[in-house]
């Protein structure tokens, strides 16, 4: 015989930890900055990965991320942990990642990362 009581399984209401684990410029490994990734306007594509740590299901968990300045809303990458961009045009942006636990309750504030994308010479003036 086995017994179940539904009263049982409970919520986990903590947000995941989210991190921004790789970055590559033209599908070349970089290291991650400290600050600002910084890069000259002939290296304009950018990819990140990125995990949340939640271990009961890690299957469940849910991502989203946006290039501010780039994005005007929110991209829904379901259980994917990349994000890709291309031709990105000399400026100031963020990277922003976030994730849901198992159950569904999001990391709101998640992970950043600024990325500078500097004019060329002569567009500098």
């Amino acid at each position: 015989m086995v017994f179940f009581d539904p009263d049982s399984i409970r919520t986990n209401y903590n947000p995941p930890p989210v991190h921004i684990t790789g970055l590559r410029v033209f599908e070349d490994q970089r290291d991650l900055p400290e600050t600002a990734l910084e890069l000259p306007h002939d290296q304009n594509f950018v990819s990140f990965d990125f995990t949340a740590l939640d271990f009961q299901s890690p299957e469940k968990i849910q991502y989203a991320y946006m290039l501010e300045n780039f994005n005007k809303n929110w991209i829904d990458a379901d259980n994917r942990r990349y994000a890709a961009f291309t031709n990105l045009d000399p400026g100031e942006y963020v990277f922003r990642v976030k994730a849901s636990n198992s159950d569904g309750v999001w990391n709101e504030k998640g992970a950043s990362l600024p990325l500078i994308i500097h004019p060329p010479w002569w567009d500098t003036g």
